[in-house]
């Protein structure tokens, strides 16, 4: 949504768990995709609540994106990992040996 003269995203970040129990969602996602302006998700079903079964394998080799899983809303999730660098971060135990 556009932004009232003089508001910064920080004024929705800092009320996100008001925006999210307002809406009746678990959490919301804010963010500012350019000045002026805020988009908010709020997702409504856990994606990690099932597990994803294992991608099939390709009958040829491919170095195309690898298929890693699904998003939030049920998108398929392709990482490119050929001809580029991947950073994986997180805390230990947070699941990036999971990723590859």
């Amino acid at each position: 949504m556009r932004m009232l003269a003089g508001q910064v995203v920080e004024q929705f970040t800092d009320r996100a768990p008001n925006l999210s129990n307002g809406f009746g969602a678990p959490r919301v996602r804010i963010t500012s995709p350019q000045p002026g302006w805020v988009t908010l998700v709020f997702p409504r079903v856990d994606a990690l609540v099932s597990v994803v079964p294992a991608m099939p394998l390709p009958v040829r080799a491919w170095v195309g994106p690898v298929e890693i899983g699904l998003t939030e809303d049920g998108a398929s999730f392709r990482l490119q990992v050929h001809g580029t660098h991947v950073l994986i971060a997180g805390a230990t135990g947070s699941g990036k040996a999971s990723w590859l």
